[in-house]
């Protein structure tokens, strides 16, 4: 019984540390580039830990003054050095209507431009939430 209980508490431990290792990961955007015709973004992915950490995957939708404008992704692994930024460049396919319609709102309230990623990376196996602003245009 002792014994089953230490297995337990030690699988615990290992799941509690990859996930909080992964939760301190921070995303932020770093540009975007036109390559053969497709927008790419690049984002850092900062690890403060003394972990390296494995990249999977991300995915999600780029809004743009809250409206969805299409979907980002990129599913090439990469080793996230501890303590280090890490680019990771995601590829973005536009959402036609969205477009349209945050176009048709920037043409009728002007204002600035404030262009948002959310999604899900595959860090270590755990999905972290990401949710990445930035004002793409200012007032």
């Amino acid at each position: 019984m002792n014994g089953l209980l230490l297995i337990a508490g030690a699988v615990a431990l290992w799941v509690y540390s990859k996930a909080h290792t992964g939760a301190n990961l921070q995303f932020l955007p770093l540009g975007a580039n036109w390559d053969g015709g497709s927008l790419h973004i690049q984002i850092g992915v900062q690890n403060p830990t003394n972990d390296s950490l494995q990249f999977q995957s991300l995915a999600g939708t780029v809004y743009i003054n809250g409206t969805a404008a299409g979907t980002i992704s990129d599913f090439t692994p990469a080793i996230i050095a501890p303590n280090a930024q890490t680019p990771v460049t995601l590829s973005y396919t536009p959402s036609i209507f969205g477009v349209a319609a945050a176009v048709i709102n920037q043409l009728n309230n002007g204002g600035g431009v404030t262009i948002g990623l959310k999604g899900s990376a595959n860090v270590n196996g755990i999905s972290i939430p990401v949710n990445v602003n930035f004002q793409a245009i200012s007032n």
